[in-house]
């Protein structure tokens, strides 16, 4: 996909869920494949009716879109969007890894092996799938995804599948398997009744047992001394990492089981939406658009301060240039930013001449967004301006944070 956008349909009375609608640009094959990723983390996910696209404005820009129900203690907004973004960027990586003693893939031969400088490059993989958890609240399920995926495509595989300890029953009962297009029940199945075509390699890490990576081989994967070999250098790769996730959610679950107690009240074991925020915060994208007397360094400064990423902040304050910017890919179909603080622009400027008026009229258009006044209600930009408009737009960020529903 080449972008995802996401919009909150309504929330319950009581505030606990939310309906969204999540809209995809690009490769409509892939639709299946995060609503099947997204189904194995208990998100209920509801295919939108052919019907109901044909009265949704946003399918003039986006190619296939569906609804989802969460619960709003456990993502906040852009959290969320941040967790299906980072899902489908692995769309654009190659799990399948090149440097095999076998000249032709995909060939039914039993004799491929894999060679040495294989086996390096696919500890490199397994670091970036490590990567990929730290970034994304510590998931253990993206990190489970990439590394089924890496075992699928390079055995050739009809599926790969894990089963992990749940923390509240200290059972083997969380699934995870790939492709997440196969229908659950036909895994589930497979586990319980198709043995002789699976092989089964269980994790293990301190005397305990972790987890089962079971794997389904096809006609054209190679002998099972290869696929054994491949999973046993795996395993001996991430053992520790998925001892090291358990024991933290563990420890994390015991100091809110506790804190749930004295409190009398019901156990969260993943920290609270308002400690997220500011790590979701540094991952916002931001725009200042305005011409400006105020140095960059000082705009970015304040940025870094209000607690967002400079190095995602995008300043466009050169008078001239700003005559060159499309305003239109500020519409938020269109763009990229999640954030918009806007100062004095040129009369004469690229697609929508009335800018300002017009998202002072049609604020639901645009990304959250602050025009840059002074007291007398001035477009300019100076220290003062700027830090109380970056305050004006945390509010308004942590509103669509919160689910609010315009």
């Amino acid at each position: 996909m080449n972008k995802i956008f996401m919009t909150c349909l309504k929330r319950n009375v009581d505030g606990n869920e939310a309906t969204l609608a999540v809209f995809l640009k690009g490769n409509k094959e892939n639709a299946d494949d995060l609503m099947g990723f997204l189904k194995n983390q208990n998100i209920d996910v509801i295919r939108m009716p052919e019907i109901e696209k044909k009265s949704v404005s946003e399918f003039a820009y986006f190619d296939e879109g569906f609804k989802i129900n969460i619960h709003t203690h456990r993502w906040s907004f852009y959290e969320l969007r941040s967790y299906i973004n980072t899902y489908t960027n692995t769309w654009e990586e190659d799990s399948l890894l090149r440097e095999t003693m076998s000249k032709e893939l995909r060939t039914c031969d039993e004799s491929k092996a894999f060679e040495d400088k294989f086996f390096v490059e696919l500890s490199r993989k397994i670091d970036h799938c490590e990567d990929l958890y730290y970034q994304e609240s510590s998931s253990i399920a993206l990190f489970m995804n990439g590394i089924l995926k890496i075992i699928n495509e390079n055995l050739d595989l009809n599926w790969a599948a894990a089963k992990l300890k749940d923390i509240r029953k200290d059972e083997l009962n969380y699934l995870c398997y790939v492709p997440t297009t196969i229908i659950r029940k036909d895994i589930i199945n497979s586990f319980d009744c198709d043995k002789k075509t699976t092989i089964v390699k269980p994790i293990e890490f301190c005397g305990e047992h972790l987890a089962d990576i079971v794997v389904c081989p096809s006609p054209y994967s190679p002998k099972n001394t290869v696929i054994n070999k491949f999973l046993d250098f795996l395993i001996m790769h991430i053992d520790d990492f998925v001892y090291g996730d358990l024991k933290h959610k563990r420890r994390i679950f015991k100091l809110e089981a506790e804190i749930a107690r004295l409190k009398n009240k019901q156990i969260n074991i993943r920290p609270t939406v308002e400690e997220r925020k500011e790590d979701v915060k540094k991952k916002l994208r931001l725009i200042v658009l305005g011409a400006s007397e105020v140095n960059n360094d000082v705009i970015l400064s304040l940025c870094r301060k209000a607690g967002f990423d400079k190095n995602r902040i995008d300043l466009h304050t050169d008078y001239d240039k700003l005559k060159h910017f499309d305003t239109n890919n500020l519409l938020l179909i269109r763009t990229h930013y999640d954030g918009i603080v806007i100062g004095p622009m040129p009369h004469s400027i690229k697609g929508n001449l009335n800018l300002i008026q017009t998202m002072k009229a049609e604020p639901q258009n645009y990304p959250p967004h602050v025009i840059v006044c002074d007291k007398d209600q001035h477009l300019k930009f100076s220290k003062n301006t700027v830090k109380a408009a970056l305050n004006e737009l945390i509010k308004k960020i942590h509103s669509i944070d919160d689910y609010a529903v315009n």
